[in-house]
């Protein structure tokens, strides 16, 4: 077994522990999430912003809808560590 296989072991053994638990989303709300994602930071999105407002959505720490806040901070804040 190479350390590839290794990890897809834990990885999948792992997401089983979640799965019974009940800590992992459905598809649906998976769906969802991605879809909210897109909508606020999709490149149709960011391709209307500019200058100072693509900054700001991008960058901005101090903001809790900026794409780099979702990025480091909004999966720790639900439950199932998915936006």
């Amino acid at each position: 077994m190479t350390l590839n296989d290794n990890i897809l072991k834990k990885i999948k053994e792992h997401k089983k522990e979640l799965d019974v638990e009940g800590d992992l989303p459905s598809n649906t709300q998976l769906a969802k999430y991605y879809e909210n994602f897109r909508k606020r930071f999709g490149p149709g999105r960011l391709r209307d912003l500019d200058g100072e407002a693509l900054l700001e959505t991008i960058h901005d720490h101090g903001n809790r809808d900026s794409l780099v806040y979702w990025l480091e901070f909004k999966p720790r804040r639900i439950s199932c560590n998915i936006w």
